[in-house]
């Protein structure tokens, strides 16, 4: 009998919560337990990317200039200047898509950067906003975060 690596997140690929469920809506946090659920149920070993049990969303890009993903860059000029799509309406749909929503650095703390800094990343300022969907904050107070405490729950 095989055993399964069982994953649904990786770099290359949009966050999870935002590919299959809520990303910011009123249905995160269930959208992130139940995907979580799924994960740990099926057979095999599964493997969290980093955030994912935070349930970590996609980044909230605001301007083409935040991409560092060669894909994500291309795309937008290949799209807007040989078939002319308008940038307006095709930025949010390639800010969905792109790989750098999971390449954004993980949600330590609350502080600047959420507790990271490197030079050649995104503006983790805005890490904030997912910092306080995510409960970071609570880690800090001791308080568990509902997913991980579903996660306990499944794996126990």
């Amino acid at each position: 009998m095989a055993w399964n690596s069982i994953y649904l997140c990786n770099h290359d690929q949009p966050r999870v919560i935002a590919r299959l469920g809520d990303d910011g809506g009123q249905y995160r946090e269930r959208s992130a337990k139940c995907i979580a659920t799924f994960l740990h149920m099926m057979q095999g070993t599964p493997y969290v990317y980093q955030g994912e049990e935070l349930g970590m969303g996609n980044y909230p890009f605001t301007e083409p200039s935040q991409f560092r993903d060669l894909e994500s860059i291309n795309a937008l000029k290949e799209l807007t200047e040989k078939l002319h799509i308008d940038q307006e309406e095709l930025f949010p749909l390639i800010a969905h898509k792109s790989r750098d929503n999971a390449r954004t650095p993980m949600q330590w703390n609350s502080e600047k950067g959420s507790g990271l800094y490197h030079r050649n990343s995104l503006d983790c300022g805005k890490s904030k906003l997912h910092y306080s969907k995510c409960g970071g904050a609570a880690e800090e107070t001791g308080f568990r975060l509902p997913l991980l405490s579903e996660v306990d729950c499944v794996t126990a």
